[in-house]
C-alpha cells in the first residue's frame, strides 16, 4: 500500500490545532470574544485564503506563500530514526502568512484589535515579546514527520478604509516530513 502525504497538509493541520489550543491562549477564542453568540458556532475565525461572507470581525486568513524543498531522502541514503517501514521524506521550508482583519468594536480601534490578535498569534507560533526569556512555543506536533524550526519573517499593518484594518504576519516553518510510505 502506498500512502502519500505532503508537508503542507500536515503543517496546515498542526497550525489549525495550535490556533485552537488553550495552552497558547487560543487565538480562536480571542477572535470570537468580539463576535455575537449566534455567530460563534456558525463561522471559523481562521480560514484558507478568504473568509465566508458575513463572518464577523475580527477574523484571520491563512495563506501558504512559499514551499522550498531543501533535501530529499530515502531509507537507502538515510535510514530513518522514527520509521521502520520504507519511505521517502524531505526537509522543506514552508512560508505561511496570517492576515488578521478587524474593525472598531466599542472603544477599541480596528488597529488595536488586530494588533492584539497578532500578539496572540506570536504567542502561539513565535516571536512574541514574552519569548525573550527563552519560553518560545513548543514545536508543532505533526502527524507525519517533525517540525524543526519556525522563523518569524515580518509583520505589517494596513488600512483598507476607515472601518477595516488588517495586520499581516509571516513565518517560515522548517519541516522534516514523510512524503511517501510503502507498506
Amino acid at each position: 500500500m502506498l500512502e502519500i502525504t505532503t508537508g503542507s497538509g500536515v503543517l496546515h493541520k498542526a497550525i489549525w490545532e495550535r490556533w485552537h489550543d488553550d495552552v497558547y491562549g487560543s487565538v480562536d477564542t480571542m477572535c470570537k470574544r468580539y463576535w455575537p453568540e449566534e455567530a460563534k458556532d456558525r463561522y471559523e475565525s481562521l480560514r484558507d485564503l478568504q473568509q465566508i461572507p458575513a463572518t464577523p470581525f475580527p477574523y484571520a486568513t491563512l495563506e501558504q506563500i512559499a514551499n522550498n524543498v531543501e533535501t530529499r531522502m530515502s531509507p537507502a541514503a538515510h535510514p530513518s530514526q522514527y520509521r521502520s517501514v520504507p519511505h521517502k521524506q524531505h526537509i522543506v521550508d514552508i512560508g505561511i502568512q496570517f492576515r488578521v482583519y478587524a474593525c472598531q468594536y466599542q472603544a477599541n480601534s480596528g488597529k488595536m484589535i488586530a494588533g492584539d490578535i497578532v500578539g496572540h498569534i506570536m504567542r502561539a507560533f513565535g516571536n512574541h515579546q514574552d519569548d525573550s526569556d527563552g519560553s518560545a512555543p513548543e514545536l508543532l506536533a505533526l502527524s507525519h514527520g517533525c517540525h524543526i524550526n519556525t522563523q518569524y519573517l515580518r509583520d505589517f499593518p494596513r488600512v483598507h478604509d476607515e472601518a477595516i484594518y488588517s495586520w499581516t504576519i509571516e513565518y517560515e516553518f522548517k519541516l522534516d516530513t514523510t512524503v511517501v510510505t510503502y507498506q
